[in-house]
């Protein structure tokens, strides 16, 4: 039986990390309600925002992005994917006219076609995301 060791240390590790982490979740929860527990046994009753507090999860630490940045982030993904597709074919083309036929550097071509087909797809999906303001951002930069 010949097994990569690195697969395994890989699945092995991810494996890990996924245990763990519903570990402490579970760790989690059930402080949340070691808390509520002694809350109870002390004072007899639950206030109420004291409960809501605990089983309400955080606000987001980061700004809600504003609207149009999920266009902009299609575009210039879109873009900047089609422009390694580019760069890809013209690196097999360079590449085809020094070394000659005996390169076979052909199927190079068809994965910088199907790069640039997915920058493609990324930049028509873009369509279906909303707008950024007429006026522009805060950021002061054209829109």
């Amino acid at each position: 039986m010949d097994i990569d060791m690195g697969a395994a240390a890989f699945w092995i590790a991810l494996a890990a990390v996924l245990i763990a982490s519903g570990w402490f979740r579970s760790r989690k929860e059930q402080m949340k309600h070691e808390t509520i527990r002694r809350i109870v046994e002390k004072s007899g009753r639950i206030d109420e925002e004291q409960l809501k507090a605990l089983f309400q999860p955080p606000a987001p630490d980061w700004p809600e992005p504003q609207p149009g940045a999920g266009y902009r982030a299609l575009w210039i993904i879109g873009v900047l994917v089609i422009f390694f597709a580019a760069g890809l074919a013209a690196f097999a083309g360079i590449g085809l006219a020094i070394l000659g036929e005996e390169a076979e550097l052909q199927p190079v071509f068809a994965i910088a076609g199907g790069i640039a087909i997915f920058g493609s797809g990324l930049i028509f999906c873009s369509r279906f995301l909303p707008k950024p303001r007429p006026e522009g951002s805060g950021r002061n930069d054209r829109t």
